[in-house]
């Protein structure tokens, strides 16, 4: 039965990636494995199927805030959460009551090494969102209010203090880890666990740590990560079977929250929970803390050795600090120490998260090594040892392209192409995207073990081409910056500038074209580039021909035409494009790409666009895990 229930947990877990998958998996073992209770095994696999597919939202006309981030407030009312972003976040306070006239549908996105921006919304409740005009705010009452403006605590430093710490809003990014794993309920189950010392009765404990957590959640509308550490803490009670206790945390939060099992806050203690079951080692803290760099590698794509080594101690001086804070909520004697506290510590953290940064993305050559390296080492004397040896050194190395890649990065309404030799061995970046994508750029290039950029070019002078580009030259080493075109000739690439004599008034017509040669294939990026540069592109260069285009302006019927689809004859075209009002693509350009019997892919559809030189064959990477030959 404990063994049913952990293959049922693992399916549907692997649902929420790929479905076909977890069926196939799910049908061999049913057929295959001798599995008591296989048809409730399988009943339960349908009811979470319909569980991922129902939608708890409902129209909101007001709610209550319980979460304050930095721009931006969450307003609850029953199961439905409304995100608003906000000018002013210091006048909002937790249990204020907001009236809202209207709402707006979410704009969601996501990217292979990033995190998938519709299920994170659904792991937080999150329907809609709203404008700050569109809304009123009535102040409101009780005790989690008046804790949220810092208890009999005046000092407004220490009312910003409190909310980060303890009601996790307007959060500090050096105590984000911290926060999502909700170290804040697991530290007040310790401090209930310490009033029951003497009384030494296990159950009163144990209801009364359950109702503290059942007032809480609903004054907070029950944060993910109090309702993992509540669900944990049931299953540390029912059961002895360690096995039993993963499969209950897995099977019970999906239900709960079935989004919320990819979110950090479930996946690393679940981490902990899978690696000492079924890969143990002699070293635990070594364990720990390969756990926590493969997790949040995973996440993150870049983390401090130094500050992953020292976690323990951190963990500690964090737990101290919410202790410390918790006091001054009553005590104001105490704000000066507070204040002197945190923020030493505070430093301490975002000194330790900038020495010895380790970046890349876990790949599946990764895991099969790691495999490979266990069966062959196990119950070794070092193990422990050469298993995190691997890791720092595994991580960056095969995270590294093994051929010459070409991604269109979805960075929303805007370009940014990645141009790659096998290695790294050189790196050009064509456009930067709008600064409203500068996390998803960012997050791509630390999944790609890049650290310099080679060539770094600028099409034109939009902001959504070259919006990022001042981030990027303080975050990354550039040693080229071009703006008015160059060919570049590499070992397995040549990248060629197609300058174009235009006189005209619009600033699209100023951007730069290049083609690129790779292997045995043409590729154009005509960045947005109008019917009139086109008309002057055709003239210009009467020969030019490309098996994948990068179509102007985000799908614009300004670009694209017949006569440049003609001239070209392209089989595949890319769409860089986002959530817009502009109407992009038009239907009247996809429509023409019909026509022409041109494949055409968005960003905002099927995310980053990752094209795949090998020896062999090449193909297209899309999401979600969709691979397409050419």
């Amino acid at each position: 039965m404990i063994n049913g229930l952990l293959f049922l947990s693992f399916c549907i877990y692997l649902s929420l990636f790929s479905y076909p998958l977890s069926i196939c998996l799910l049908l061999f073992f049913i057929l295959f494995k001798s599995f008591k209770y296989k048809p409730v095994i399988i009943l339960v696999f349908i009811l979470f199927q319909f569980r991922l597919n129902f939608n708890p939202c409902e129209p909101i006309e007001k709610g209550r805030v319980i979460e304050i981030n930095n721009q931006s407030i969450l307003v609850n009312h029953r199961l439905t959460n409304v995100l608003i972003n906000v000018n002013d976040v210091e006048q909002y306070a937790l249990q204020d009551e907001v009236i809202i006239y209207s709402t707006q549908e979410l704009e969601t996105s996501f990217h292979r090494y990033g995190f998938n921006q519709s299920y994170y919304y659904q792991s937080r409740g999150i329907c809609y969102k709203a404008l700050e005009s569109d809304t009123f705010r009535i102040e409101g009452k009780g005790f989690f209010h008046w804790l949220s403006q810092g208890g009999f605590n005046d000092n407004p430093q220490f009312k910003t203090l409190s909310r980060s710490l303890l009601f996790q809003s307007t959060p500090d990014k050096s105590f984000e880890l911290f926060l999502s794993l909700g170290l804040i309920y697991s530290s007040l189950i310790k401090a209930i666990e310490l009033c029951f010392l003497k009384v030494k009765n296990r159950k009163l404990e144990s209801i009364c740590i359950l109702f503290v957590f059942i007032i809480i959640g609903y004054y907070l509308g029950y944060p993910l990560s109090l309702v993992r550490v509540c669900v944990f803490y049931l299953s540390t009670m029912l059961f002895q079977d360690r096995m039993l206790r993963l499969s209950f945390n897995i099977l019970i939060f999906s239900f709960i929250s079935p989004y919320g099992l990819t979110q950090l806050a479930f996946v690393l203690p679940i981490a902990f929970q899978f690696f000492t079951l079924f890969l143990p080692m002699k070293s635990k803290y070594i364990q720990r803390l390969i756990i926590l760099i493969i997790v949040l590698t995973q996440y993150n794509q870049s983390n401090s050795i130094l500050y992953l080594l020292s976690f323990p101690i951190l963990n500690i001086l964090y737990r101290c600090a919410l202790y410390l804070t918790t006091l001054t909520l009553f005590i104001p004697l105490l704000t000066e120490w507070c204040l002197v506290f945190t923020d030493t510590l505070n430093s301490l953290f975002i000194f330790m998260q900038s020495l010895f940064v380790l970046k890349g993305h876990i790949s599946v050559m990764f895991i099969l090594i790691f495999l490979i390296v266990y069966q062959l080492l196990y119950n070794k004397k070092y193990q422990s040892y050469i298993y995190l040896m691997y890791t720092f050194i595994a991580i960056p190395l095969l995270s590294l392209p093994l051929f010459p890649t070409v991604t269109l990065i979805n960075v929303g309404q805007g370009d940014s192409i990645l141009i790659q030799q096998a290695f790294n061995q050189s790196v050009i970046l064509l456009d930067t995207g709008s600064p409203y994508q500068w996390n998803a750029l960012n997050t791509y290039l630390k999944a790609q073990s890049i650290y310099k950029i080679d060539y770094l070019l600028i099409s034109h002078d939009d902001s959504d081409h070259s919006g990022n580009l001042d981030k990027l030259l303080e975050e990354y080493r550039v040693d080229n910056l071009i703006y008015k075109g160059k060919d570049i000739n590499l070992q397995s690439m040549t990248l060629n500038h197609l300058p174009l004599e235009l006189f005209s008034d619009e600033d699209n017509d100023l951007s730069q074209i290049y083609h690129l040669s790779i292997h045995n294939k043409e590729l154009l990026f005509m960045g947005d580039l109008s019917t009139f540069g086109e008309m002057k592109l055709k003239h210009t260069y009467p020969f030019l021909r490309a098996d994948i285009l990068k179509i102007g302006h985000h799908g614009s019927n300004t670009s694209t035409s017949d006569e440049l689809l003609q001239l070209i004859q392209p089989r595949i075209a890319l769409i860089g494009v986002g959530k817009n009002h502009y109407g992009h693509p038009s239907d009247e350009v996809l429509n023409r790409l019909d026509d022409y019997y041109v494949t055409h892919f968005n960003t905002m559809d099927d995310g980053d666009i990752q094209l795949v030189f090998t020896p062999f064959f090449d193909f297209i990477w899309i999401q979600p895990n969709r691979i397409v030959l050419f």
